[in-house]
C-alpha cells in the first residue's frame, strides 16, 4: 500500500510539473519587475510558476512544526498503548492461573 501511495504521489508530481512547464512555455510575454534598486524582466509564466512553488514551500514550512509535533505525540501514544496492552495480557494470564 505504501508503494502504491508513493507511485500515486510521483505521478501527481509529474503531472503538475508537466502542466507547469506547459504554462511557462505558453506565456512568454516578458513583464518588467522593479524591486527598489533592482530592475529586470521575466516571462509571465515564470513569475506565476515561481510564485506557485514559493507559496507551496512556504505552506509546507508553516505546517511542518505542527506535523512533527503530532507525529511525536502519536508515537508516544502508540508506545503507551503497547505497554498497556502488554500489561493487560500479563494480568489476563495471572487471572487464568488463579
Amino acid at each position: 500500500m505504501l508503494k502504491l501511495k508513493l507511485l500515486f504521489e510521483v505521478l501527481l508530481l509529474l503531472i503538475v510539473v508537466a502542466l507547469g512547464a506547459t504554462f511557462v512555455l505558453s506565456n512568454p510575454t516578458v513583464v518588467p519587475l522593479d524591486f527598489l534598486f533592482i530592475e529586470f524582466g521575466l516571462p509571465v509564466g515564470t513569475i506565476v510558476a515561481v510564485t506557485f512553488v514559493f507559496s507551496g514551500l512556504l505552506g509546507y514550512a508553516v505546517r511542518w512544526p505542527t506535523t512533527l509535533r503530532l507525529r511525536v505525540l502519536s508515537n508516544q501514544k502508540d508506545k503507551k498503548v503497547q505497554k498497556l496492552e502488554q500489561e493487560l495480557e500479563k494480568l489476563k494470564n495471572e487471572s487464568i492461573k488463579v
